[in-house]
């Protein structure tokens, strides 16, 4: 077997590989654009609507990353669950009986 043919590890399975993306992408920004995400959180910042924006979305994905939301009050999993429905229902209808 080629090395580069291997199967995934489960880290890049799983949400590793979108971390990796995450990452990449915020430091390709930070170097390529006009202004840093850190100048423009900062920015953002400076205006009291801004800062509570920054606060209600800061706070909810905290919430979601810790598991501190329950699972209807978290803005982060009702799209994700609503996006899967119409996917497990297609599975659901193409699988053969075992």
């Amino acid at each position: 077997m080629r090395p580069w043919s291997k199967p995934m590890t489960p880290w890049l399975k799983g949400g590793g590989a979108g971390w990796l993306v995450v990452g990449t992408v915020a430091l390709a920004w930070d170097l390529a654009a006009p202004e840093t995400l850190s100048a423009a959180f900062q920015r953002g910042r400076s205006s009291p609507v801004g800062c509570a924006v920054l606060a209600v979305a800061w706070g909810a994905l905290t919430g979601h990353l810790f598991k501190i939301l329950p699972g209807r009050a978290d803005p982060f999993n009702a799209p994700v669950d609503l996006g899967r429905l119409p996917l497990r229902r297609a599975r659901a209808l193409t699988m053969e009986p075992a």
